[in-house]
């Protein structure tokens, strides 16, 4: 997990900032088709890899057999999460904070940048203590949602994001390396189809909910809220 996070992160790190400059310069169209570009490019290695695994029945109510309800829940609140991680906190950045896509760009990495710098010590230590790291790191974690609700000002929204990322790796190391234990002891594809399910539930569920309630704050009580459910993994 380590390895994997550790070779995804830098580029996560370097695309909020090269994004912000893309479309601050050349706008949101210049954007969309380099990101098309580079989505189409990407695909391209995986018509040539050979994907070997063994044939399972798969269907929804079988994702569902025999799973835990606190499984569910702490998917359920992850997708919670990321739904306003990644979609409502940039626009609260834009709208309220720092007011240009270069800004919010740098923001983001700088979120990223404390999750690469995190991640090898919180690896070490969840890798023996898997629970109480994501504890901690879920207690954490609800404190920085809660404070992000209090910044008014570009520095303080970057010494909250660099606290999410610290605190954010805290949760996501060991959730992950979790989540793997348990699929090992069942089904792989059914519980990975759960887990899935769980956390797509959450986005629609979290969505739905800022639909309704037109009001983007609300999105940090979510946010705060879904850290609550990782104490049942």
């Amino acid at each position: 997990m380590t390895g994997v996070q550790t070779c995804a992160l830098p580029i996560c790190a370097s695309g909020p900032i090269l994004g912000g400059a893309i479309v601050a310069i050349f706008g949101f169209k210049a954007m969309f088709m380099l990101v098309s570009v580079m989505l189409l490019f990407a695909a391209v290695p995986l018509f040539f890899s050979k994907e070997v695994h063994d044939q399972t029945e798969c269907s929804f109510f079988l994702a569902f057999k025999g799973q835990s309800w606190k499984n569910f829940f702490s998917f359920f609140g992850r997708g919670l999460e990321s739904g306003a991680a990644t979609v409502i906190w940039p626009i609260i950045l834009f709208y309220s904070i720092a007011g240009n896509y270069a800004s919010v760009g740098a923001l983001r990495t700088t979120t990223f940048v404390f999750a690469i710098l995190f991640t090898f010590i919180i690896a070490k230590i969840s890798n023996s203590h898997r629970s109480i790291t994501l504890q901690i790191g879920s207690a954490l974690n609800f404190l920085v949602w809660v404070g992000r609700a209090f910044i008014t000002t570009p520095f303080g929204a970057m010494l909250t994001d660099s606290a999410y990322g610290a605190t954010a790796t805290m949760v996501l190391v060991p959730f992950e390396a979790k989540s793997y234990d348990k699929a090992s002891k069942k089904n792989i594809v059914h519980f990975t189809m759960f887990r899935e399910i769980g956390i797509q539930i959450g986005h629609i569920f979290f969505f739905l909910c800022m639909l309704a309630l037109s009001n983007l704050m609300t999105s940090l009580l979510f946010g705060g809220g879904a850290n609550l459910l990782y104490f049942l993994f």
